[in-house]
């Protein structure tokens, strides 16, 4: 386990490989050598302490594989930005930390972020942009160590903060970007912890949870379709086997939140509020359309039929749009559908509503550092709204 407390001797290529893990880059206009590892060298010494060392000119040139007059540009770069300050011809520079900068005011100024097992950290597909984003505003002032949620996950309550293990691996906050029970998130919160849950709401007291705010989305996606005619609206939400002991009926905690705010706006508006419309099923995870053959089946059978279908899943909203076309139906002609998406080219043609994972990422990290730097802000739940984006199988009812 990667400890919370770094050594000085790793702390550089530990926030430089965050960053080349992590951040996106370009390489576009490719800056001379000096700037490119000034850039690596801010992120890196802006974990150091006031007055602590910054390894050798030799040490740094043999890690970056360039001259010494190379590194010692980038040093003196940075010491012109006041970063760092040099003790003097022949001696190491220091970290010079500027009084206008906050200081962290937790005895252990570090995080742990648990990331789901199967996680991609890459920015190209949702949870690794929240993630990205996260990791780049978060490590420029605190020490960050990735962990993977795993069944022997150890995390254990301390004044201050959270052991991670063993006695060298101490934090002041853990971030969790996967489910985690409610037991746990007790346990922590109870230990003075910073504690947030990262894309989910969680109902734990003292707990900081930044996420789409779902609920908006349920509400929208309701008047949006009442306004197209529709009366009869159906919501389907997947579930899973290995999550049905976590969540009622394998349900996430959001979508739970989604389901019960969509039938209070069906409601409020006089629409077919019948729960025999809203339909929870177990998917494969093999990957096939089985399950999602069998709703459009149900569905079909209601009556009065549904004209409308929200899905909470992307990818359910394609597997349903298929089984239609199986049986010669077509959308949105005999059922319009509508959906939550992230990102990717392949729902541009899919009525949604379109997250912002990177301002989810940034505004926790920044909500984080706060509670760190000025120990004031209090625990919070940020709630960011998505925007509806118009495609081609949402239309109004035909008469």
């Amino acid at each position: 386990m990667v400890a919370g407390d770094y050594t000085l001797a790793n702390s550089i290529s530990t926030a430089t490989n965050l960053v080349a893990m992590f951040a996106e880059s370009s390489t576009m206009g490719r800056p001379a050598a000096y700037h490119r590892i000034a850039k690596e060298l801010r992120r890196a010494v802006k974990l150091y302490g006031d007055q602590q060392d910054v390894p050798s000119s030799r040490i740094l040139a043999r890690r970056y594989g360039v001259s010494r007059h190379t590194i010692r540009r980038a040093l003196g770069l940075l010491a012109e930005q006041g970063l760092l300050a040099s003790r003097g011809p022949g001696r190491p520079y220091v970290r010079c930390r500027s009084a206008a900068v906050p200081q962290m005011h937790r005895l252990y100024p570090a995080v742990a972020l648990y990331v789901p097992r199967p996680a991609k950290l890459i920015s190209d597909n949702y949870i690794g942009a929240v993630l990205t984003s996260f990791l780049s505003v978060a490590s420029a002032e605190l020490r960050v160590c990735v962990e993977r949620v795993t069944p022997h996950t150890s995390l254990s309550p301390i004044s201050g903060g959270v052991l991670l293990g063993s006695p060298e691996s101490r934090v002041g906050g853990v971030v969790f970007a996967s489910g985690v029970s409610d037991g746990l998130l007790t346990d922590l919160v109870a230990g003075d912890a910073i504690v947030m849950t990262l894309d989910s709401v969680s109902n734990v007291d003292g707990v900081d949870c930044v996420a789409v705010d779902c609920q908006w989305e349920a509400e929208t996606a309701v008047e949006y379709l009442a306004g197209q005619g529709h009366r009869t609206i159906a919501f389907l939400a997947v579930g899973w086997l290995t999550d049905r002991e976590r969540w009622a009926g394998g349900l996430d905690p959001d979508g739970r939140r989604f389901e019960q705010a969509m039938l209070a706006a069906k409601q409020r508006l006089g629409l077919n509020h019948s729960r025999d419309y809203h339909i929870e099923y177990v998917g494969d995870v093999a990957g096939t359309d089985t399950p999602e053959r069998a709703v459009v089946d149900r569905l079909l059978r209601l009556k009065p039929r549904p004209t409308a279908a929200i899905c909470f899943s992307s990818k359910t909203a394609q597997k349903v749009m298929d089984a239609l076309r199986q049986r010669g139906l077509r959308c949105p002609r005999d059922l319009s559908v509508l959906t939550r998406s992230s990102s990717g080219s392949e729902f541009a043609a899919i009525t949604r509503f379109q997250s912002d994972p990177v301002q989810i990422g940034r505004s926790a990290a920044e909500h984080l550092l706060n509670r760190f730097a000025y120990n004031r802000a209090g625990p919070a739940h940020l709630l960011i709204r998505s925007r509806l984006v118009e495609g081609s199988t949402v239309g109004p009812v035909e008469s």
